[in-house]
């Protein structure tokens, strides 16, 4: 097993992570619109709750991982600043996302007032999709399938836009698991190379 076949793990377990989490949370939470019900939610099931941010936080690790290591594992490959331009974009977005989960889980009513649009949601999202389409330009100088590449290329760009073109209804209602779509493709790919 070399380093890719590793970045590739990382990667998967990432996304496992994220789904479990998205299902270890309080049930009918994410489809209440009424803030007070939300909160009701997380107090009935506040181990829940905790599990939930605990996964989510233990899948952006392992993704953010994943992606360092396939930053050094082709550092000779690609140009070194837009390689560790992807790392640093998607690494500070990981330690915005834990802070994000521990505000979430420390005062959750905080996050249904912020969650839809703030400045530090936006920073959060931002510097992901800066990471990923950065990601995507990296996979298209190694060579790696062109489907990979333009396909991540293209949907954080299509993301992006929609996000500024539309922000309070890009984050009132964006799943951010979509993203991990994207590194989980590139997980499989890291695999199979």
């Amino acid at each position: 097993m070399n380093q890719l076949d590793v970045a590739g793990i990382g990667l998967i377990t990432g996304f496992i992570l994220t789904i479990l989490a998205t299902v270890a949370g309080p049930p009918r939470l994410y489809q209440e619109s009424d803030s007070q019900i939300r909160l009701k939610l997380i107090r009935d099931y506040s181990a829940r709750w905790l599990a939930s941010n605990m996964l989510f936080g233990l899948g952006g690790l392992a993704t953010a991982a994943g992606l360092i290591l396939f930053s050094l594992y082709v550092r000779g490959e690609v140009s070194s600043t837009i390689n560790w331009l992807a790392a640093l974009g998607y690494g500070l977005s990981t330690v915005l996302w834990l802070v994000f989960l521990y505000n979430r889980q420390v005062n959750p009513a905080q996050l249904f007032e912020e969650y839809t649009f703030s400045p530090f949601t936006v920073a959060l999202f931002g510097l992901m999709l800066i990471g990923l389409l950065l990601y995507g330009a990296v996979y298209i100088q190694v060579g790696y399938p062109g489907w990979l590449g333009v396909g991540t290329v293209g949907v954080t760009a299509l993301i992006g836009a929609l996000a500024l073109l539309f922000p309070r209804g890009f984050f009132a209602s964006f799943p951010p698991q979509i993203l991990y779509m994207l590194t989980l493709a590139a997980g499989i790919v890291f695999l199979g190379r």
